[in-house]
């Protein structure tokens, strides 16, 4: 088959096969990227023809939430044979690409917790949208959500949604076990008609899950001995995360945000959606209540503290994302940026190697010796008493001044000699100090001189962490090509999606995430199973093909980067270190230098005023 026909008669040539399921397969148009048509692979019945052109009649209201029906898609030009249907093509990624930890980090590498909480509204949007337009999904899968890259949300596959024409109710017959409400679980859905009470159940579990990152909320450890698979608790509303007081069969898993992490009315929701008295009519929260609950939500986040990736409630006890780090050593928002924050960075390591090129010695300088010119002489001894001395006084006055002032002025004289001594090693020492200074600013500066250099030229930083890592590269190229096979993906005969759903609960999303210590974790999971698991990452491994020749991958590099960033954090911080030697350096001589010059003044007074007085004591001396 070359071409198809629309509902004007209009031929359209088929492009390549993309896509195949059960009811057909899917291919692109040619000359359009925003066409594709599904052919189905059995013939059309009146009543499934009715069904898609009621779906199409609504297209045109729900385009930007679901990719219903634009046209029905005809064998021949007289428009006798209906086919299939030509849909919106849909790009994005489907919603557990986002919600998956390593999935996230390869889809939506800058998507915090926000973007998640984002597209959980933007899903109660959809949903919202659809009921009020009569339509339930009814077979609800993650892998018919897509995931835009600005959050916004448009569902594929909508040709099984139930949709309803006056009185007349075109029902959906599928359904995924794991997506399946409690009340309809075991029962047959051909001609079953669903509620939007049915389809809330599902959008409690989606926005469950990326609030989460992926945890399940019927997927946990028992409390008990009996093992019950996400699909056994669904039926028995065993809500994983309820409050222990109930008694439900289980537990949440290890690795796992708590409860608490979240408003106490989101818990409520959460509560209405999962457990029991939730299948009775209307009982679950509407899409509306999620909508209006998300948006205050979304005003409530901050940022960690300690992480700037990790996002949370800012109500809640603690960052619920490091409490994971602290006891399952498993981060949930990683941040695989390293290479866009170094380059943010290389400004400021330039302007801070810059700062300390700069770096020069403090200039001390000697302070002279100051001069103090308003001294007073100090007062003259006590005169001698007695007969003697009056009679001295008064018949030789000049011997009786020598008697009287000799003394004071040989201890003056003596005290200027040992003044200016004093001075002039003062002097000397402030000369030696700050010889001393310079000497131990250049010894900190010779010290810091590696450090700098590398700061000055990242490149060469970069070089040697390459060489350095050269014998790892094969190691995380491998680590790469297993982060992209997912587990989900994978055909394991005896493991299926419950199975899996409980493997991603616990953080084994992909084959990188498959060993021993990480499967002999899980409750339950029988040995078979761990061996199947493991025997696929080996496979997988052995599928694996090293070319050095080529390009570093993206892991190995942001590795590199990473290395790179850590390296200029230790050269920064070992720079700073001799930044702070400097200070000290300059506090400890500027301290030292002052009590050289503080001794300096005092010379200099001692120096001065014995000169006063010297020239005072002259003067007493010479009067007769």
């Amino acid at each position: 088959m070359n071409e198809v026909y629309d509902e004007t008669g209009g031929a359209v040539r088929l492009g390549g096969q993309f896509a195949s399921g059960g009811q057909g397969e899917i291919y692109r148009l040619k000359g359009t990227d925003t066409l594709c048509v599904k052919v189905y692979h059995d013939k059309l019945d009146a009543l499934h023809t009715q069904k898609l052109k009621v779906l199409r009649s609504r297209a045109g209201a729900l385009s930007k939430v679901a990719a219903l029906p634009k046209s029905l898609a005809f064998a021949d030009p007289s428009l006798t044979t209906v086919i299939g249907i030509i849909i919106p093509f849909v790009r994005g990624h489907e919603v557990h690409e986002l919600y998956g930890t390593r999935a996230r980090l390869h889809n939506f590498p800058k998507a915090n917790f926000k973007f998640l909480v984002h597209t959980a509204y933007n899903l109660a949007l959809v949903f919202d949208d659809l009921h009020r337009s009569g339509i339930v999904v009814a077979d609800i899968s993650e892998q018919n959500i897509k995931v835009l890259p600005d959050a916004t949300v448009r569902l594929i596959d909508c040709d099984s949604f139930q949709v309803s024409e006056g009185d007349t109710v075109h029902t959906s017959d599928m359904g995924t076990p794991l997506w399946i409400p409690p009340e309809l679980q075991g029962k047959n859905l051909t001609g079953l008609q669903r509620t939007p009470n049915h389809d809330l159940f599902g959008l409690a579990q989606l926005i469950f899950l990326l609030c989460f990152a992926g945890r399940h909320p019927f997927a946990g450890v028992p409390r008990g001995s009996r093992q019950l698979s996400p699909e056994a608790a669904i039926g028995e509303y065993a809500f994983a995360f309820a409050s222990e007081e109930l008694g439900l069969p289980l537990s949440p898993p290890p690795g796992c945000p708590p409860f608490s992490a979240l408003p106490p009315k989101m818990q409520q929701l959460f509560n209405r959606a999962f457990l029991k008295g939730s299948e009775q009519p209307d009982a679950r929260p509407q899409a509306h209540e999620w909508r209006d609950c998300l948006e205050e939500f979304l005003k409530e986040l901050t940022a960690c503290e300690h992480y700037r990736a990790h996002v949370f409630w800012k109500e809640a006890p603690a960052c619920p994302w490091c409490t994971v780090m602290r006891e399952a050593e498993v981060d949930l928002f990683p941040l695989r940026d390293e290479a866009a924050k170094a380059s943010n960075s290389v400004s400021e390591d330039d302007e801070f190697a810059m700062r300390l090129r700069n770096l020069r010695p403090h200039p001390f300088k000697v302070q002279a010796a100051p001069s103090f010119d308003d001294l007073l002489p100090e007062p003259l001894p006590s005169a001698p008493t007695g007969l003697w001395n009056s009679l001295q006084k008064t018949v030789a006055v000049a011997s009786w001044k020598s008697t009287w002032l000799s003394s004071t002025l040989l201890l003056n004289q003596e005290g200027l000699v040992a003044a200016e001594a004093l001075l002039s090693s003062s002097l000397a020492a402030q000369q030696a100090l700050i010889a001393e200074y310079n000497q131990e600013f250049s010894k900190i500066r010779n010290a810091l001189l590696p450090a700098l250099r590398l700061l000055s030229t990242p490149s060469q930083v970069h070089g040697e962490v390459q060489t350095a890592l050269s014998g790892e590269r094969r190691k995380f190229e491998l680590q790469e090509f297993l982060e992209h096979l997912p587990v989900r993906e994978a055909a394991l005969p005896g493991v299926g999606l419950g199975d899996k759903t409980v493997l991603l609960s616990y953080g084994i999303e992909t084959a990188a995430d498959v060993t021993d210590a990480a499967l002999g974790k899980i409750p339950g999971l029988a040995q078979g199973q761990i061996s199947l698991l493991l025997a696929w990452r080996m496979t997988c491994e052995t599928s694996f093909r090293y070319d050095p020749t080529k390009p570093l991958t993206g892991l190995f590099r942001q590795e590199i980067e990473r290395r790179v960033h850590e390296r200029v954090k230790l050269l920064k911080e070992e720079a700073v270190g001799y930044e702070t030697k400097f200070v000290e350096a300059q506090r400890l001589f500027n301290a030292r230098l002052r009590l050289a010059q503080v001794q300096t003044e005092k010379a200099a007074r001692q120096r001065d005023q014995a000169r006063v007085n010297i020239v005072f004591l002259e003067e007493q001396l010479r009067v007769d």
